[in-house]
């Protein structure tokens, strides 16, 4: 298969990086190169941000309904481009990834069609006469020019989350999509292109170098941004310079409580996939897990017989979990189990597989403690570690006092008390006797649909008050 080339995609044109720089994209199953991108530096960061400043002065003049139906055909373009979009998400990240980008091609017209009723819905803003002579009305209006610095995993579910409600509010976007994903951001844009105006959505590939440049950019009014904590940091302090609005999605920690009387095994044929899925590479993959003292040994058996499974089901092959996406990804995995303090055990896995591409066993540690790195360092890989704990006020503490926590599930064959439990996590997202690969529901805004928080990202509220004659009788 020959190497492909990418460009970025700006007024709705295909356009090479101003200096001609590019990076290799490698297929994280093979190590294959298969792609060249641009590596665009601050002349092209500049031409996608004029063209998104010169197109938001029309776009945000566009009416609800002209957008909602804009993002409707839009919608209708991605399904009936659908297997050319999953071909494009599988590209950066292995055909192992095909059927994971089916679902994420078919859900991303879903929240197109779902953020286009929702701008409706919220169009006519609110009027209210709090005075005798003074009537104040509230609308939504777009912010501006909006950059996204995407990840590299589930890229398609960032494109419905980030990039579509900030389309749909009326602000234009600049995406800067992470390597993996740089050809279904390209696709989808160039899919886009047919509907939307030029300028409206643009595409500039690049690495550290270019997110740091489009955060630091004096015309966006907000960055948004999917990736890691250290990414997260500076993101926010480039962008500090610039005085610009930050929304930082990082991921933090999520672990699993399993009480006294939960089921071992259970819980461990759940866990086992919200650890090692998609090689620990989701938003909510856990990293630690929580045992009763009474059942350790029991689910740490479970466990591990589960890790186990996930190994290739053919001598010499890869694990089934799925590579990780990327080199650096690999590494980082690796370093960190090479840090694990000696009074750890290694019960799984823990290997790199000795063929092409980026691949680590799924790995169980055992005997983790409440200040190991394990458990809430940043790491992306199919590693979990076992913390024992001895009577659940303790396990609450200790959950409680991890850094960054995401996602958390409490087990308990007792849902009551798993219940009661639950309510003391504090967690954005908490479940009971499940761990889903995705937090998308339940929402953690209490009155607000996900559509609408999402909307709320890239929206002011703006308040004008004007005073009425009183009626004369």
């Amino acid at each position: 298969m020959g190497v492909s080339q990418f460009s970025n995609f700006i007024d709705n044109l295909l356009c090479d990086a101003a200096d001609g720089a590019t990076a290799d994209l490698v297929d994280p199953t093979t190590g294959l190169v298969v792609a060249a991108v641009p590596e665009s530096g601050a002349r092209d960061v500049d031409r996608a941000a004029d063209a998104a400043a010169r197109a938001f002065a029309h776009w945000r003049t566009t009416d609800a309904e002209r957008r909602s139906k804009a993002l409707c055909e839009m919608a209708a373009g991605v399904e009936s481009r659908a297997d050319s979009l999953v071909s494009a998400g599988s590209l950066g990240t292995g055909q192992w990834h095909l059927s994971v980008s089916r679902d994420e091609v078919s859900e991303l017209a879903r929240r197109i069609r779902l953020t286009a009723g929702e701008i409706l819905r919220r169009s006519s803003g609110d009027v209210e006469a709090f005075a005798p002579s003074l009537t104040s009305s509230a609308r939504y209006e777009p912010l501006g020019v909006v950059v996204h610095l995407g990840g590299s995993h589930r890229p398609f579910d960032e494109l419905g989350t980030r990039v579509v409600p900030a389309l749909a509010a009326g602000n234009t976007v600049v995406l800067k999509p992470a390597g993996a994903a740089v050809p279904s951001a390209l696709a989808v844009a160039e899919s886009a292109a047919e509907i939307l105006p030029p300028g409206v959505l643009n595409v500039v590939c690049g690495g550290h170098r270019t997110g740091n440049l489009l955060a630091a950019h004096d015309v966006p009014a907000l960055v948004t941004m999917c990736g890691s904590r250290a990414a997260a940091r500076e993101v926010a302090a480039r962008a500090a310079g610039a005085l610009t609005r930050t929304h930082l999605d990082f991921r933090g920690t999520s672990l699993a409580v399993v009480l006294e009387n939960a089921d071992p095994h259970a819980a461990a044929e759940v866990l086992a996939e919200a650890a090692f899925a998609e090689a620990g590479q989701s938003s909510t993959s856990i990293s630690r897990i929580l045992v009763s003292s009474d059942l350790v040994l029991e689910f740490t058996a479970a466990l591990v017989k589960r890790a186990e499974a996930q190994l290739s089901r053919v001598p010499g092959g890869p694990p089934v979990c799925g590579p990780l996406l990327g080199r650096g990804r690999l590494d980082s995995a690796v370093e960190l189990l090479g840090r694990m303090p000696s009074h750890t055990r290694v019960l799984a896995g823990g290997r790199v597989h000795d063929g092409p591409g980026c691949y680590l066993e799924p790995t169980v540690v055992a005997d983790i403690r409440q200040d190991d790195e394990l458990g809430h360092a940043d790491i992306l890989g199919p590693v979990v570690g076992i913390q024992t704990f001895a009577g659940s006020r303790r396990a609450m503490d200790a959950a409680n006092a991890i850094p960054h926590r995401r996602t958390a599930s409490a087990w308990s064959t007792d849902t009551v008390a798993a219940t009661d439990f639950a309510r003391e996590l504090a967690f954005p997202h908490v479940w009971v006797n499940t761990h889903p690969r995705t937090s998308a529901a339940p929402s953690p805004y209490q009155d607000v649909t996900p559509v609408a928080a999402d909307l709320d990202r890239c929206t002011r509220l703006r308040y004008v008050t004007r005073q009425t004659p009183p009626l004369t009788v």
